[in-house]
């Protein structure tokens, strides 16, 4: 039988094959010994002759194993039913955006031949697009469909075709875009399925949605200043589902913008930019003094809100410096500071005013100010030795009539003056807004006479540095033997072999600004028992018998604490049962209590410790109050 026949007969789908010949099988040898000696030599030749018997069986079966595999093998290098010589003699590749423009119409051509000998049946390309593309399906942008399916039926053999895929590719300049195809088929009588792929990439060489940001050439410390972000769709479809995102450089402090940011003040949603539609930002800001180039970055594309990531189709970055003002005035906090840029409540605040003639000339009767904002100040607390206060403009003044170096400045002359105030130990919170405090240094420099040459020229210089309040955070710890909420029992003074419950209360008080990660500790003595007792009932605080740690973890707690919202309490008993050693002693109910926390407004830590309690119980107004001292 010819080769060809013998592969399609033998996998062919309706094949009978029960007349083929059946492996040889050994069965039990079924003679008896021989009953006396002189039929052994008669046994022996049959035994000789049973085994060749049986080798030359097991070498048929041998060989006709080693026949059909070596059958199966040349039907697999032959095509099989779908090995690798299928794929080898299947041609399948992408052509074309190899370098487009965002927002451009792209056209990819698939093509495909077959050069095997079989049909491939079910036949199926599948055309992955890159991330971020829009594909068109007729004249139509499907935004969202990452991929689509093309089922081309049987393929026979030699016969080729091609399949078109469009898409409005997004992506930053020389971005590089990559998707991939994938041909899925079944090799002509057979339940196989194979597949071929195919790669390709495309490089983004221009975009049509322009971004742009306007920055003014000459940026003073101190000065405000505004931004103007512009983004432009240039093609002839829409940009669909836009976000816009702008980074800030330390030197520029955020003031407000129009329209107002729809996450943050960084981030404005512009939704679908219809084809030759702009979208403008108005950003204005405080520029800072700054010794080295700064930098904006922007970017335009799609908004995760999951991965908190923009994508970006298209992307700038502008720099700037900041110059030297004509006239140069900076006012900062000397002494106070808590931490960088954190000053505390009810605290003293030394600050510094340095001021220097920048002009190549000398000037005369010079005016430098320091507004003073923010209500955190306590505007009795104001003091200085130089300048005065003025309360309608709530700002230090230092003028010529009354600082008479201030009457004539020579070129790159400067000095300083100093002031002191404190911020208030309660600052006013009266409702939920009342939060997150700050307070403002505003510097400003100028002169009445302006020099020969500088008509028109702004000369004066402005200067503002702001520094945020933090939260004043109160912890109490206080022990009871009478209190509304539980019933302690014992004797009061407590008495040796006889135990006294008592009664611990923790108190959380918060005023201008979340803290979060709150933890409260302390541990009890071994003479002490925990009763398990908690008022109200809260998972959040835990007691560990092998270390006698109490631990408290509420978690957050907000802004206004204790004023305008409850103090955040929880409360537990114990019990003691005094010895003799300790007659006439007051022992120690609970150790010292420690708070952890971070300020989520000026974002430093808090750590705060409050005294222990015992027996002689300070704060309970009832039959425990001022006693306390074991008794036998």
């Amino acid at each position: 039988m010819p080769l060809d026949d013998l592969r399609r007969k033998l996998f062919r789908k309706s094949s009978d094959f029960s007349r083929r010949t059946k492996e040889p099988t050994l069965e039990k040898h079924k003679d008896s010994p021989p009953a006396s000696w002189e039929h052994e030599t008669h046994d022996a030749a049959a035994a000789i002759a049973l085994r060749n018997q049986k080798i030359v069986k097991w070498g048929l079966s041998i060989g006709v194993v080693i026949i059909v595999a070596g059958l199966l093998g040349l039907f697999f290098w032959f095509g099989g039913f779908g090995g690798s010589n299928t794929q080898k003699l299947l041609e399948f590749k992408i052509e074309g955006g190899e370098e487009v423009t965002a927002g451009r119409k792209v056209i990819w051509k698939v093509t495909y031949n077959n050069k095997n000998q079989i049909n491939l049946d079910d036949v199926v390309i599948t055309f992955q697009y890159p991330e971020n593309s829009q594909p068109l399906v007729g004249q139509f942008s499907q935004n969202g469909l990452g991929r689509e399916v093309r089922k081309l039926g049987n393929l026979e053999p030699g016969e080729s075709g091609e399949e078109i895929f469009s898409a409005l590719l997004f992506g930053a300049k020389d971005q590089i875009l990559t998707g991939h195809a994938v041909m899925e088929y079944r090799p002509e009588s057979s339940s196989a399925r194979l597949t071929k792929d195919s790669d390709y990439s495309s490089r983004v060489v221009s975009t049509l949605l322009a971004l742009e940001l306007d920055i003014p050439e000459e940026l003073k410390s101190g000065q405000d200043a505004d931004l103007t972000l512009r983004v432009t769709n240039s093609s002839e479809t829409v940009f669909r589902g836009l976000t816009v995102g702008l980074e800030y450089p330390d030197a520029f402090e955020f003031i407000f913008s129009q329209p107002e940011g729809t996450r943050g003040d960084g981030l404005w949603n512009i939704g679908d930019l219809a084809p030759g539609a702009e979208y403008i930002v108005i950003i204005r800001g405080r520029i800072k003094d700054s010794a080295s180039a700064e930098t904006f970055r922007s970017k335009v594309g799609i908004y995760d809100r999951i991965a908190n990531t923009l994508s970006d189709f298209n992307e700038i970055v502008r720099s700037f410096q900041t110059t030297d003002a004509l006239l140069a005035i900076q006012a900062f906090v000397d002494r106070g500071e808590e931490f960088p840029g954190v000053v505390a409540a009810g605290s003293r605040v030394d600050v510094r005013v340095v001021w220097k003639n920048n002009l190549p000339v000398s000037i005369s009767n010079v005016v430098l100010e320091v507004g003073l904002r923010g209500i955190a100040i306590e505007p009795r607390s104001i003091d200085s030795q130089t300048g005065e206060y003025s309360a309608p403009a709530n700002s230090m003044r230092w003028i010529p009539g009354r600082i008479p170096e201030l009457s004539v400045i020579d070129s790159g002359e400067e000095g300083e003056f100093t002031f002191q105030f404190k911020t208030k130990e309660n600052i006013p919170v009266t409702g939920f807004s009342d939060r997150d405090f700050t307070v403002g240094l505003e510097g400003r420099v100028a002169s009445f006479d302006v020099p020969s040459g500088y008509e028109g020229v702004d000369i004066s210089g402005r200067s503002f540095k702001e520094y945020k309040v933090a939260s004043k955070v109160t912890l109490l710890q206080k022990g009871f033997f009478t209190d509304s909420r539980i019933t302690n029992s014992g004797p009061i003074p407590p008495k040796v072999g006889q135990e006294t419950t008592y009664l611990i209360v923790w108190s959380l008080l918060n005023t201008i600004s979340d803290i979060e990660n709150v933890v409260v500790h302390a541990t009890i003595p071994s003479y002490i028992r925990w009763t398990g007792r908690v008022i109200p009932p809260d998972p959040s605080l835990s007691f560990d018998p092998a270390t006698r740690v109490l631990e408290w973890r509420p978690g957050v707690v907000p802004a206004g604490t204790g004023q305008i919202r409850p103090a955040r309490e929880v409360a537990f008993q114990i019990g003691l049962t005094p010895s003799l050693p300790q007659v006439g002693d007051r022992p120690e109910l609970i150790s010292k209590a420690k708070i952890t926390a971070k300020d989520s407004f000026v974002e430093t830590p808090v750590e705060i410790e409050v005294a222990n309690v015992t027996t002689l119980l300070p704060d309970d107004t009832g039959p425990g109050k001022g006693g306390g001292r074991v008794e036998e």
